[in-house]
């Protein structure tokens, strides 16, 4: 008996030391990425619906981040330029202000965040800080939580995996969701691969019960460039203008109480629809992305509003604006059991509905009139705008 107990302990003991030594091996990680004022390097990132090996959306550019603590967002300054010509910015933000340089006609719309709907902003954090805040909520959140560090050959891997939880950490803010179907359980796992070289995180795979992401960071310089101070106008091209994002807010306004874009597109078994063909009452069209974190979070609900009213005319569109493979369209409608039209985007479409995020949702009348737009999605806000204004119009 004693000897059983003994071997107990011993077995504890070691599981308590190795588990503390993980602990401390993320610590070490995360101390050394605090010490970071500036960064740059080439930055590659695919996503993909869970278990599919084939990506639905490929991203690459160089990366410039920036130590920046007065942001109470996301903690950095970025700056993302054309992989082909590095001097060509196409993105920033400077912790007041974000933009996607138009380089086709010359504009910087400036996004000042006042029409945001989320209570963080819908910025996405640069790689180093994105680990950096993964790690520090991993060693202080009191959620079900497994930490695991591998030695590898060149590498060392942290597997860090929550139950019960599907959370992301979008910079300086922990947001936690549902998965798709809200019957299938939650849960987050995060894979974080660091050189021996430099004790740097060079690559990170998300995985959650909707979709799987990865990152890739190649030729990593650490203070090297701008150390302090980004000023986003000094990589602005002289000739181009700059607009606020209030243009883009009115353009939005003008679309409600107008009569909706027509469009004809493919569906997923390779059929044309025309916006003319569709004979309901009300038509909620949903601009969407594979790939895409609230598109995937409103899934389970449009499938609610659609049942909720199958007898009352209602029609409900989702149009792929990331992804035009049909396979993966397809597999991507049958994985999620979505009963409602989804169709294949163009960019004649997508310029004529003015979008330049996704999800966004607009609701048209019997008469095909844009009575309501919501961009974004949010479980708690959206279903109940949309419920309402299904109601409003089915009942005139």
């Amino acid at each position: 008996m004693n000897k059983i107990f003994l071997t107990f302990i011993i077995s504890f003991l070691q599981l308590s030391l190795w588990g503390q030594s993980d602990t401390i091996y993320i610590r070490k990680v995360y101390d050394n990425l605090k010490q970071i004022q500036s960064a740059s390097y080439f930055w590659y990132q695919s996503a993909s619906s869970l278990y599919d090996t084939i990506p639905s959306r490929s991203y690459s550019v160089f990366k410039k981040e920036f130590d920046n603590q007065e942001d109470k967002f996301v903690g950095a300054s970025i700056a993302s330029f054309q992989l082909s010509d590095t001097t060509k910015m196409i993105y920033f933000y400077d912790g007041n202000v974000q933009s996607y340089l138009d380089w086709e006609n010359k504009i910087i719309p400036v996004d000042s965040f006042q029409n945001n709907r989320y209570p963080f902003r819908t910025v996405y954090p640069p790689f180093l800080t994105h680990v950096k805040s993964l790690l520090k909520y991993a060693l202080e959140t009191s959620d079900n939580k497994i930490i695991h560090v591998k030695d590898l050959a060149d590498s060392v891997l942290i597997s860090l995996s929550f139950y019960d939880t599907l959370v992301e950490v979008v910079g300086n803010w922990i947001v936690y969701a549902d998965p798709p179907n809200l019957m299938e359980d939650k849960w987050s796992k995060y894979e974080i691969w660091i050189s021996k070289v430099n004790n740097l995180p060079y690559r990170i795979t998300k995985k959650f019960p909707d979709r799987i992401t990865w990152e890739t960071c190649k030729e990593i310089r650490i203070n090297k460039t701008d150390k302090i101070n980004f000023i986003a106008s000094k990589y602005f091209p002289t000739d181009f203008v700059i607009k606020s994002n209030e243009s883009n807010s009115n353009k939005e306004k003008n679309l409600i109480g107008t009569v909706a874009p027509s469009w004809e597109l493919k569906d997923t078994n390779n059929n044309s629809i025309g916006l003319g063909d569709v004979k309901s009452k009300v038509i909620i069209i949903q601009f969407t992305g594979i790939g895409c974190g609230p598109c995937y979070q409103s899934i389970p609900y449009l499938i609610k509003i659609k049942n909720q009213y199958k007898d009352q005319e209602l029609e409900i569109i989702s149009i792929e604006t990331w992804n035009n493979n049909l396979s993966v369209i397809k597999k991507h409608v049958l994985s999620y059991h979505i009963s409602y039209k989804y169709l294949v985007c163009n960019n004649e479409v997508k310029l004529k509905y003015g979008i330049q995020s996704v999800p966004k949702f607009f609701v048209l009348d019997k008469n095909r009139v844009i009575k309501k737009i919501i961009t974004g999605f949010d479980k708690e806000k959206t279903y109940v705008e949309l419920k309402d204004t299904i109601d409003q119009l089915v009942n005139k």
